[in-house]
């Protein structure tokens, strides 16, 4: 998918996100730093969850962190299939434990930090969806093209916080000025392949789905026009093989038009438009049933249909449930985002637990987050503010405005409640 939406991506800078608010899909951030680091460092999601959390929050950008529930059916195949498991399409969704204890760690990291985290019916991108189209969030942090699918509008992609930049997509331009809807992105999935049929159509090329979406008439949707070819399968089947069995009539070795060459001599060609002799090169297509029949079988069209018909007799396609799935109306109505306090003391023994970090280091990084939690909230601070945070530390006044990388900051001074510290146990390494 991302291919095809290449030519209306925007590289921004994460700095002109200030002011939004984002949903994130977790797992995406966890099969990130799990692919990148091969597991050579334990916990490096938490690390890497931390520090992109903080890039955000700097450039104030507000975030939800949005967790997948439970898979769906449909998801079985695709599932099995990176567990390296063989499966068929209606075995039962495997539980990816391992998988669950990472999100539930990082989702014990984010609320530690005060950062809300919404756990979805089923799909994170579908109940991100839900969140833009009830205008909670702005856009949807992830690298999962069915965002868009589900009903997002806006996608932020490959995040990179070194670089501190990422891409956008809307989809606005996507139809704009690619000519594509919704409903044309999920057809195109269905045919190229997605999460709920991993192997698309045999024998369909992207250039050959896209050429068919934007060729067709716009009677009917795409997806209504997969379920009615699945419906017709055998009348279409039946179509196909009396195309593909038109006999072949002589044709002339000058024009390549039907007749033979002594007919048109004498005649004249209909397709060259001559009533005596012919063109060698006169560009006319034949008008024989042969040539008709192949040139329809070879539209992208025909191909499509014919193809999705025959994958369908011997693996069914079960193209309606994955248009209701898309439909996202099975998602959850969230409730309207909001910080809790975030928590030191949980803060500093989970990532000592974890990563084993001091407390110290784990203390001055946590006074950020606070930091940016009070400034999220536009609290006046004019006036020493005796706001508690976690329990630990307490805020006390405004030292200087700053401006960085074009971002209004402020700094801060915080001042830690050493009696309630000393209840910390911590060892240090």
């Amino acid at each position: 998918l991302w291919k095809v939406l290449a030519p209306v991506k925007e590289d921004i800078s994460v700095a002109s996100l200030q002011g939004k608010v984002l949903a994130v899909d977790l797992a995406i951030w966890v099969v990130q730093s799990e692919t990148v680091t091969h597991n050579e460092y334990q916990g490096i999601y938490l690390r890497q969850m931390f520090y992109k959390i903080s890039h955000l929050l700097e450039h104030g950008v507000g975030i939800i962190i949005v967790t997948d529930g439970r898979a769906p059916h449909l998801k079985a195949l695709t599932i099995a299939r990176r567990l390296g498991v063989e499966i068929d399409r209606n075995s039962k969704v495997i539980q990816r434990r391992r998988f669950m204890k990472i999100m539930n760690e990082c989702e014990t990291l984010a609320q530690s930090l005060g950062i809300t985290v919404l756990k979805g019916a089923f799909e994170a991108e579908a109940a991100a969806a839900k969140l833009q189209q009830d205008g909670i969030v702005d856009g949807v942090i992830t690298t999962d093209g069915d965002a868009f699918l589900y009903g997002a509008r806006q996608v932020y992609r490959n995040l990179l916080v070194t670089e501190r930049t990422c891409q956008k997509y809307t989809m606005s331009r996507v139809e704009s000025e690619l000519g594509l809807s919704r409903d044309d992105l999920v057809g195109m999935a269905v045919l190229n392949g997605c999460d709920f049929n991993p192997d698309g159509v045999s024998g369909l090329g992207r250039a050959t789905v896209l050429n068919y979406i934007l060729s067709r008439d716009r009677t009917r949707t795409v997806t209504e026009e997969l379920i009615s070819w699945s419906d017709q399968a055998e009348e279409i089947s039946e179509k196909y093989r009396r195309l593909e069995d038109i006999k072949r009539k002589p044709h002339c070795g000058t024009c390549k038009h039907v007749g033979s060459k002594k007919e048109h001599t004498v005649s004249g060609c209909t397709c060259c438009g001559t009533t005596s002799q012919c063109h060698v090169t006169s560009g006319a297509h034949c008008t024989c049933t042969k040539h008709v029949a192949q040139r329809l079988l070879s539209s992208p069209h025909m191909q499509c249909c014919v193809k999705f018909v025959k994958q369908g007799n011997t693996a069914k396609i079960p193209i309606r449930e994955i248009v209701d799935e898309f439909s996202n109306k099975k998602a959850n109505s969230p409730l309207s985002p909001h910080w809790e306090l975030p928590c030191c003391v949980h803060f500093l023994s989970f990532m000592q637990h974890k990563l084993q970090w001091r407390q110290a280091a784990s203390a001055e990084k946590f006074c950020h987050i606070a930091a940016l939690h009070f400034l999220s909230h536009n609290l006046h601070f004019s006036k020493p503010y005796p706001v508690v945070a976690g329990e630990v530390l307490e805020f006390h006044h405004v030292l200087k405005r700053r401006r960085k990388e074009g971002v209004d900051m402020l700094e801060l001074e915080f001042g830690v409640l050493e009696d309630r510290l000393k209840k910390l146990r911590f060892e240090e390494g």
